[in-house]
């Protein structure tokens, strides 16, 4: 009777409450038609997408829906540390569902060091009932009839109590210093607002490129050489560590390349681009892995890092135009893999290259 009134409280709420829900909620509601089929054709590839973009809006829903994605694998590999993070971008900002899985992590040490404080702390914050939690759930279903309501708020009581569950699990692990730490880590624990970032810093030393992994005389220029030559490689010595020789194809300029001096490789989304659009506050390590991506790597002609810069496909494209479909869903498939924001320009021309595949191909891969 109680959770009855309580929803009656909270579809009384004024219209204007489930505007509040921050911005990207169309793009979140559109992602999850996609992702499970619903009025459109099931597309998991266009889904991730667009909840990519309404978590750069700052959706926390988004965020916690891409978590999943890349924890269950669905429509790809299962990837639990990049789940982590966008877990941990919802759960810093008081997203209770992204504590509770964040936490579940932390007990699993999956995807992050196991660590039962942390887990209980998230664990416990998730399982919070307060007067936030409430107007949450009021701004959420104000629009809603009442039998949508009162059915959403059930699988939200379900979950609670799941938490709680899970939450005394790993409170049976702990000693009574990490359970007391743990509590009052929860009960001192605010909401963290999100960073700023300097849009404009680009530090090339820290996006290391063309490494060599230990032991192995071939860097990934050479590597990508030997990959994509059309007829075996030549090298220099007999070490068969730099490639000087091959045959290779610059889609770009529709034109064969057979001497390695005159190829150049270029990163598909520029370093520089990355960094100003989620990538700065990324740690080394995961700069060197996306400026070492096989899938972020073109080889091409010489010259091209002067030809495109740090330019986005709004501002460049290559200039044959049959490289124009494959060109648009690496990018897409790029930022999409590495949690990058994109312009609503460079959105646009995606599109534009993208259009030009044959009909066949003409969806997100």
């Amino acid at each position: 009777m109680i959770i009855r009134i309580l929803l009656l409280c909270m579809l009384a709420l004024p219209a204007q409450a489930g505007e509040r829900e921050g911005t990207g909620s169309a793009e979140n509601r559109r992602g999850k038609m996609y992702e499970e089929g619903k009025s459109v054709p099931q597309n998991y590839k266009e889904a991730r997408y667009l909840y990519l973009r309404a978590a750069r809006m700052g959706n926390l829903d988004a965020c916690v829906n891409l978590g999943r994605i890349y924890l269950n694998g669905i429509g790809i590999p299962p990837d639990v540390g990049n789940a982590a993070r966008w877990f941990r971008k919802a759960a810093e900002q008081g997203h209770n569902e992204a504590q509770l899985q964040l936490g579940k992590l932390y007990a699993k040490g999956e995807g992050v060091p196991k660590d039962l404080v942390l887990a209980h702390m998230w664990m416990n914050l998730a399982t919070a009932e307060n007067l936030q939690q409430a107007s949450q759930l009021g701004k959420k279903f104000s629009t809603k009839s009442f039998d949508e309501a009162e059915k959403v708020a059930q699988q939200e009581s379900k979950m609670a109590s799941g938490a709680v569950s899970d939450r005394d699990a790993v409170a049976k692990q702990m000693t009574p210093e990490q359970l007391a730490q743990a509590q009052e880590m929860a009960r001192t624990w605010k909401p963290r607002p999100q960073p700023p970032r300097e849009r404009n810093s680009f530090t090339p030393t820290e996006w290391p490129h063309w490494s060599k992994e230990a032991g192995e005389c071939q860097n990934t220029r050479d590597k990508m050489l030997i990959r994509h030559s059309l007829e075996p490689v030549g090298f220099a010595t007999e070490q068969n560590c730099k490639v000087v020789r091959g045959k290779w194809l610059d889609p770009y300029h529709r034109r064969t390349i057979t001497q390695a001096a005159d190829v150049g490789l270029d990163h598909v989304v520029p370093l520089a681009y990355a960094s100003r659009h989620g990538g700065d506050l990324w740690p080394r390590e995961l700069k060197k892995q996306f400026a070492n991506d096989f899938d972020n790597l073109q080889v091409t002609s010489q010259g091209i890092a002067r030809e495109k810069q740090e330019q986005g496909p709004n501002r460049w494209k290559p200039p044959e135009k049959e490289a124009w479909c494959d060109y648009g869903y690496r990018w897409r498939n790029i930022v999409t893999k590495y949690g990058l924001s994109i312009s609503q320009q460079d959105d646009g021309a995606l599109q534009e290259m993208t259009a030009t595949c044959p009909e066949r191909i003409n969806a997100p891969r």
